[in-house]
């Protein structure tokens, strides 16, 4: 994908579509992970409200030329641990006429908890161009609050490793999307989330500007209209203008998203739209909350340069030197053959 400095939520005016899922794809995976069945769940619901099978697929125009489809999807749900997660998916393919001078190719993956809304865990392959191709792996350590990033520039030859100290609470970009789904949203509401991604956190700025309606599937729905913008630093980000329309009842469903965005080298994409044209609520047995239920923001952290300023708790303390953890960030020669980052 694309690396987007505005809106985690505009970003999805880049995902792209590709075949569909099987559990031999998966980047993220592990033999005693056990999928989660609709009648073990019982009493024991979970507050993720998007069940396994919610996709949400989206026709992709850039100045009114068709260039893509984009697709996010709950594939399942998974037992590892003595934990419970969603596995959501993200997949990436450009047109075939696209594709002809700068193909994409683009898997993205995240396992969320169900029960506490946290990201264990995201992978990402990325391959861009004809030579460019890219593997990333985070894992997040919760009771440590930290978390551990690989990424191999395959075309590059190089590794990058980074130990990272993520503050009280973060998103991670997938995590965030939903978590958006979940908050209360109203015509002149504002929330910030804090978010990590590219080895810093930013605050995700949502605001509620005002009511709206598309048109879709021969029906005219009621939204909301969204203003996304990111934060670094608590200083607002120059880096685009975008409007996303989200369903006004049921589980907040992103309906339409246009505007234009401006990439990480400086790159101004105009007249970016995505609209939904196909949602899945989700496989049959599995009962979400109807609408998700509304809950509010963890609390944004001050940060500096992207790095989170605050007092450290004692037990947090202990683990991080009984694990000898502490924050890093390295780039190591990527020898021949290797394999994906883990």
């Amino acid at each position: 994908m694309i690396q987007i400095r505005t809106s985690l939520l505009a970003g999805l005016a880049l995902l792209l579509l590709t075949a569909p899922l099987s559990a031999e794809t998966y980047l993220l995976d592990e033999s005693d992970a056990r999928e989660i069945l609709s009648d073990e769940l019982g009493d024991h619901a979970a507050q993720f409200a998007f069940p396994p099978g919610e996709r949400l697929e989206y026709s992709i125009r850039y100045w009114g030329v068709p260039i893509a489809t984009a697709s996010l999807e709950v594939v399942r749900w998974i037992e590892w641990q003595g934990r419970r997660y969603a596995h959501v998916v993200g997949l990436g393919d450009t047109k075939a006429v696209f594709s002809t001078f700068y193909p994409i190719h683009d898997r993205t993956e995240a396992w969320i908890d169900i029960d506490s809304l946290q990201t264990r865990r995201t992978a990402t392959h990325t391959r861009h161009g004809h030579d460019k191709e890219t593997h990333e792996r985070v894992d997040f350590e919760w009771d440590a609050h930290f978390l551990h990033m690989v990424e191999d520039k395959r075309h590059r030859k190089r590794r990058r490793e980074v130990g990272f100290d993520f503050g009280p609470f973060v998103h991670d970009t997938f995590d965030a999307f939903y978590a958006v789904r979940t908050l209360p949203l109203g015509v002149g509401n504002t929330f910030e989330l804090p978010v990590y991604a590219n080895r810093k956190v930013y605050g995700l700025l949502i605001e509620v500007a005002r009511r709206g309606s598309v048109d879709w599937n021969g029906r005219r729905l009621d939204t909301l209209v969204v203003k996304p913008k990111s934060l670094l630093d608590g200083e607002a980000l120059g880096n685009g203008l975008g409007e996303l329309q989200v369903s006004a009842n049921g589980r907040r469903v992103p309906l339409e998203l246009e505007g234009w965005f401006e990439t990480t080298n400086g790159f101004k994409i105009g007249r970016v739209q995505a609209k939904l044209v196909h949602w899945k609520s989700g496989k049959d047995g599995f009962a979400p909350a109807e609408p998700a239920p509304k809950r509010e923001p963890e609390v944004a952290v001050e940060t500096r340069r992207g790095m989170p300023i605050w007092q450290v708790p004692e037990e947090v303390e202990r683990m991080r030197r009984e694990r000898g953890l502490t924050a890093y960030s390295r780039k190591i020669p990527l020898e021949p053959g290797a394999n994906p980052a883990r």
